[in-house]
Formats: C-alpha cells, sequence, structure tokens
C-alpha cells in the first residue's frame, strides 16, 4: 500500500509536469507582445507619429517572413555578409532611423535578434522616408496606417520610391487611378504588395516605364492592370514586353515604344562611339587647348627632324646634286 504523502507527491509532479507546456506558451505569448510591442514603438518613432495614432495591424510584420527577408536584403546590400556585421549593421541602421528614442525603447532594440530585428530594420527605415517625404502629421499617420507593412518594406529597401508612393496616394484618392474590373478603388497598399511580390521586377519596370510617363498613367486602368497580372505585361526583369505594350494602348503604348526604340539606339550608340571618338576625338583633344597645340608641334618636330636624319633625305639630295654638277651640252644651232 502506497503511503499518503506519496501519493501526495505524485498528484504534485503530475501537475508540475503538466503545468510545463502552459508555461512555455504563456511565456511565447508574453515575449511574442512585447516584440510586437517594440515594433510598432519603432514604426511610431521612426516615422515620427505620436503613440495615440491609430496605425493599424503594423505589428502583423512580427510574423511576416516578406518583412524579414527585405530586411536581410537590405542588410546584404549594405555589406553585412556574415553575423556578426550583420547585427552591427542592423543595429546601427536602427539607431539611425530611432534617432532622439528614449533609453528604455533603444534598449528593447539592442536586444532584438533574428527575423524580427530584420523584419524591423525594414519597416524602421521604411517609416523613417515617411517622415521625411510627408511633412504633414495627420496626413503622415494615415499614409503609415493605410500603406501598411507592405509599404514601408518597399521604401525601406527602396528609398527613392518615397517619392512615388506618395504620389501614387495622391493620385488614387483623387480617381485619377481607376481600378480593373472586380475592383472598387486603387489604394495606397496596391503600391506597397506590388513591390513587395515582384521585388527587383517591379522597380525596373517603375523606373523605365511609369515615372518617365507618369502624367500618361493617369485616367486609366492601365496601370492597376499591370500591378495586378504583372505578367501579362512584363518580362522577367521587369521591361514591358510588346505585346504589353499593345495591350495599354494609346498615348502610352507610342511613348513606351520610342522610349524602347531610343534606348536601343543609345546601345549602338555606345557601342560606336570608341571607334568614331579615335576619328575625331583624338584632333580635337590636339587642336583644343595649348597642350594639344604643343604636342602637336612636337610631332611636327620629330617628323622634320626624322626626315633630316632619313636615308631617303641622303639619297634624295645625292641624285639632286648629280643633277646640277652634270655639264650641259652646248647648243647646237645653225651656223651663220
Amino acid at each position: 500500500m502506497v503511503p499518503e504523502y506519496e501519493r501526495m507527491n505524485q498528484r504534485m509532479y503530475r501537475r508540475l509536469f503538466g503545468a510545463i507546456p502552459i508555461l512555455v506558451l504563456a511565456a511565447g505569448f508574453i515575449v511574442d507582445s512585447a516584440q510586437a510591442g517594440v515594433l510598432d514603438r519603432i514604426v511610431r518613432k521612426a516615422g515620427r507619429v505620436a503613440d495615440d495614432v491609430p496605425l493599424g495591424k503594423i505589428d502583423d510584420a512580427v510574423d511576416a517572413v516578406d518583412s524579414a527577408r527585405v530586411g536581410r536584403k537590405i542588410l546584404d546590400e549594405a555589406g553585412a555578409l556574415d553575423s556578426a556585421s550583420r547585427l552591427k549593421v542592423a543595429r546601427k541602421i536602427l539607431r539611425e532611423a530611432l534617432e532622439g528614442a528614449d533609453s528604455t525603447l533603444m534598449k528593447h532594440v539592442d536586444q532584438l535578434d533574428g527575423p524580427l530585428l530584420e523584419a524591423s530594420v525594414a519597416v524602421a527605415k521604411g517609416s523613417r522616408q515617411v517622415a521625411k517625404s510627408v511633412p504633414d502629421l495627420a496626413t503622415r499617420g494615415r499614409f503609415l496606417r493605410e500603406g501598411g507593412v507592405d509599404t514601408l518594406t518597399t521604401l525601406g529597401r527602396y528609398e527613392e520610391l518615397a517619392a512615388d508612393a506618395v504620389r501614387f496616394d495622391a493620385a488614387a484618392r483623387a480617381k485619377k487611378l481607376l481600378p480593373v474590373p472586380g475592383r472598387t478603388s486603387v489604394e495606397l497598399q496596391d503600391f506597397g504588395r506590388f513591390f513587395a511580390k515582384e521585388g527587383d521586377r517591379a522597380k525596373r519596370f517603375w523606373d523605365g516605364s511609369v515615372r518617365p510617363h507618369w502624367k500618361l498613367w493617369l485616367g486609366g486602368t492601365a496601370l492597376a492592370a499591370v500591378m495586378a497580372a504583372p505578367d501579362d505585361y512584363l518580362d522577367d526583369i521587369g521591361n514591358m514586353t510588346k505585346e504589353g505594350i499593345d495591350k495599354v494602348g494609346g498615348a502610352l503604348a507610342s511613348a513606351i515604344s520610342k522610349a524602347a526604340e531610343g534606348a536601343a539606339n543609345a546601345v549602338t550608340v555606345v557601342l560606336k562611339a570608341p571607334v568614331r571618338g579615335v576619328a575625331s576625338g583624338f584632333w580635337s583633344n590636339l587642336l583644343g587647348d595649348a597642350w594639344g597645340l604643343a604636342t602637336l608641334a612636337l610631332l611636327a618636330a620629330v617628323v622634320v627632324v626624322t626626315c633630316f636624319r632619313s636615308p631617303i633625305r641622303h639619297r634624295l639630295l645625292s641624285r639632286f646634286t648629280e643633277c646640277s654638277r652634270t655639264p650641259k651640252k652646248p647648243h647646237q644651232g645653225l651656223e651663220p
């Protein structure tokens, strides 16, 4: 018969072992909640908005694999290729984005690691670009909220797109960008999602086809269509295909086609430039300044001296001398 105290010990051990998984889950939940809170504070501080401004579901970036992936690319492009340098560079980027943050936040930031640190780098850089590009506080808060994590990570990696995002947002809100059939409107989130999904391909398309012809994209559904189904319009690296250009049609298609032809002609000119440079640049450089003229004079002097000392000169002189020494025959005319 098992003594009563042993039965009590067994029940205690069973309860203890049963509580361990619950305690682990609870601890994980507490840590994740704290980390999510840190991320929210990072976005607010980097974006220069107050704590009472609603930002929606920014904290979802804690579990967003894509956000961490963008952060890793940012660190790769910064030259941080090993774990030690990645940690150092990531924290340096965060400190710069969070300039003026309180010591409590910076203490939490210095404790971040892994995917959460990488995601924080992306959204912090993006939020900082929003703060620089949107002066109005109320508009900035709305921009952060409506743009979402995808827009922030996009601007974190491609900082030069901040002005484009602001312009896209203004056009979308003014109904100058029309949605594709089945959608009710074009929103700022569409901008972020497009770049989050397509990456460098979207960047090349935007740089080459959208920004130079921005006004031609307004007033129609073409831009929304490309962003919704890029494979129907773009090649693998982001250039518009002939079929894609034909689909957008109108003045926009003509402008993009001419730009593509101009780029092709520019490549041809660049390839021919060295040959033309040898033909024309040589003389223009020689005659263009004092040093060139001095060089030309030196070359002329070398030619003269070379000719003066040349065997050909001696042959010519000797031939001329022989001819001059030959006596002339007397004129044989009729005697008177």
